[in-house]
């Protein structure tokens, strides 16, 4: 009897120990969006445009002309809405119909654990990899992502 009290003890343990955890989930019908602040230190900025495919809302094969940036407050943005439950997005900074590449690679942006709300992504450049900022409760976190390139 007091085996079988022990094991009732423990077992009981576990259950109340995982109650006040909090269980992951994937975003099903949350908005993300995400805002890329791209910088180019001749300030050339004609031309540029972002390429994104899969878990964009639209992926860029099926707009002409692709994603543009947009000058808002002196910085050069593009903006771009994600499917539901995306945890990974693969893009590129290009010029026109593919005369160029920022960053010769695909760069990947992991906004796992994201649920909603719109993710700063800052992109500089000719630099690998780039500066992501979530708002959080009215605070900023930043990080600076190393490359994911294929």
């Amino acid at each position: 009897m007091k085996k079988h009290m022990i094991t009732l003890l423990l077992a009981l343990t576990v259950v109340v120990s995982l109650i006040g955890r909090a269980i992951p989930t994937l975003a099903t019908d949350g908005d993300i969006t995400l805002r890329f602040h791209y910088e180019r230190e001749d300030g050339i900025y004609e031309g540029w445009e972002m390429w994104f495919w899969d878990n964009a809302a639209v992926p860029s094969t099926h707009l002409d002309p692709p994603y543009q940036f947009e000058e808002v407050d002196g910085e050069m943005i593009c903006t771009v809405p994600l499917n539901p439950g995306t945890m990974e997005i693969g893009y590129i900074v290009r010029l026109g119909d593919w005369e160029a590449k920022d960053i010769e690679e695909d760069q990947f942006i992991d906004i796992t654990g994201v649920l909603s709300g719109t993710v700063d992504v800052y992109v500089k450049s000719g630099v690998k990899g780039h500066e992501i900022t979530l708002m959080k409760k009215h605070s900023r976190v930043s990080f600076r992502s190393p490359p994911r390139t294929v």
